[in-house]
């Protein structure tokens, strides 16, 4: 089970309290999505703009940054790097308030709480500090986040840039070697050659996002579900494991990509429990999830499995992915 931006549906995404909340209601992984700020920072937000998901644009007003904005469609928009983290962190973080989303008035805040843009160093110390107090392996699920606003070149340069920000972190002594384990890490992208580009620099878990339309078209260079064995191969030869949207995610699709050794983990279900039947009863390996006790609640009715047993697998599973590709290297 992972907590897609923490407990999404229950606080606003990508603050410590909802990679907490999403902890206490026994999430396996906590999922930040990674920018670059413009001093080399890593922060955990969803878009690439500002605009959403802070107060951007009150603060821009007040001191003095709107000329910092650029116009896109009659718009202002704020974009990440454009700002330095110590300027970031003078803004207060909201909901985008869409469908599956936290709300203000929820019972779980009232939208007078100063939540903060959170870094990765403090997702990482989420999840460390759970470790080190219990024992258990809560594990970090970070997307490198693309830009199209920096044009083609520019963007992958800032994604490779934040693959080696990313890597670094990771192993930064202080975690005691904990984020260098394969049971307490997955990398994921949309975009594969920044996944192409980490292959070779970590033996920890990569997932390649894909994203499929009903018709099997997609988004070049974003992979669909893979159709064939064939195409199975190709995502099999720089990850281990594929997301999917949740639509396209059918048995033949999960089956598919299973036979060809891939891990599949589907996005992004909600508070419908029924969606975590249908997907569980189609052996996925795992789901995305904005309200994670409901998926919890879902997955343990199905698989009463002792937590200690689940995980204990679950890491035998994945150090079996990092053998394999040792002996393949």
């Amino acid at each position: 089970m992972i907590a897609h931006r923490g407990a999404s549906g229950y606080l606003p995404e990508h603050t410590i309290e909802a990679y907490r909340l999403g902890i206490r209601q026994g999430a396996d992984f906590i999922e930040p999505d990674l920018f670059l700020t413009r001093d080399r920072r890593l922060v955990a937000l969803h878009d690439d703009t500002l605009n959403a998901t802070t107060n951007i644009q009150e603060v821009a007003a007040a001191k003095g940054w709107t000329d910092r904005a650029r116009i896109v469609g009659g718009r202002p928009l704020y974009y990440v790097f454009d700002f330095d983290l110590a300027e970031i962190r003078q803004l207060t973080a909201r909901s985008r308030g869409t469908a599956g989303y936290s709300r203000p008035g929820n019972g779980f805040y009232d939208g007078s709480e100063p939540f903060k843009v959170t870094t990765f160093t403090e997702v990482l110390e989420i999840a460390y500090e759970h470790w080190r107090d219990t024992g258990h392996i809560v594990g970090v699920y970070p997307e490198l986040k693309f830009t199209q606003a920096l044009g083609p070149a520019a963007g992958i340069a800032y994604l490779t840039a934040m693959a080696d920000a990313l890597l670094a972190e990771l192993a930064d002594p202080r975690w005691d070697g904990l984020f260098e384990r394969p049971e307490a890490v997955f990398i994921q992208s949309f975009i594969p050659a920044v996944l192409q580009y980490l292959r070779p620099k970590t033996a920890l878990p990569l997932v390649a996002l894909t994203f499929t339309l009903p018709d099997g078209s997609g988004f070049p260079p974003v992979p669909t579900c893979p159709a064939t064995a064939e195409a199975a191969a190709a995502l099999r030869a720089f990850a281990d494991g594929i997301g999917v949207n949740a639509p396209a995610a059918t048995e033949a699709c999960i089956g598919t990509a299973q036979a060809a050794g891939l891990l599949v983990h589907v996005y992004t279900l909600t508070d419908d429990p029924a969606a975590y039947r249908l997907f569980f009863g189609r052996g996925v390996d795992g789901v995305f999830s904005n309200h994670p006790d409901i998926g919890v609640a879902v997955r343990n009715e199905l698989f009463p499995v002792p937590e200690p047993a689940t995980a204990a697998l679950f890491g035998l599973a994945l150090l079996g992915l990092a053998a394999a590709r040792r002996v393949s290297a």
